[in-house]
């Protein structure tokens, strides 16, 4: 046993770190050889779900590369101006919400962000009440959030 130990249990590799020095070799200076994202099947397979196109889901890759490189090109830092002018929009249109109900803050919380998020980034405006892009939004995110858990057997055994 020493500063870096490796198990195998379930098919899965577990590498033990026992040193700080260890740690900083493999986690900081070596880390772009080293690190990935959780590879679950159930999110991956294209039989199962197919979530790997998703950029969070993407392993590092020189896809997921083109990818940050397009989506940094696509958010340059002049355009933060416009995105804190409706943040600040948006957090006033919280507080109105919270004075006339605030008993629907979750409500509203959801509202707010999915108003933010759309309008900064299609420049969408979500409806009041039931909008169906919001609802398309969160059967994604809900479907991909249970394709991240590790709870299934396709994702714990080889």
């Amino acid at each position: 046993y020493g500063d870096v130990v490796h198990v195998t249990a379930l098919g899965k590799h577990i590498i033990i770190l026992n040193s700080t020095k260890a740690c900083v070799n493999l986690l900081e200076q070596r880390s772009t050889i080293y690190s990935d994202r959780l590879s679950l099947p159930k999110l991956h397979k294209p039989a199962l779900m197919d979530g790997g196109w998703a950029f969070p889901a993407m392993s590092y890759s020189k896809r997921w590369q083109r990818h940050r490189c397009l989506f940094t090109y696509l958010n340059p830092t002049a355009i933060t101006q416009v995105f804190s002018e409706r943040q600040v929009s948006a957090t006033r249109m919280l507080l109105r919400l919270l004075i006339s109900n605030p008993n629907t803050l979750k409500r509203n919380l959801m509202y707010i962000s999915a108003n933010l998020i759309l309008r900064i980034a299609y420049g969408y405006t979500v409806q009041s009440g039931h909008d169906p892009i919001v609802e398309l939004a969160e059967e994604t995110m809900a479907k991909l959030t249970n394709g991240f858990q590790p709870k299934y057997l396709v994702n714990i055994f080889p």
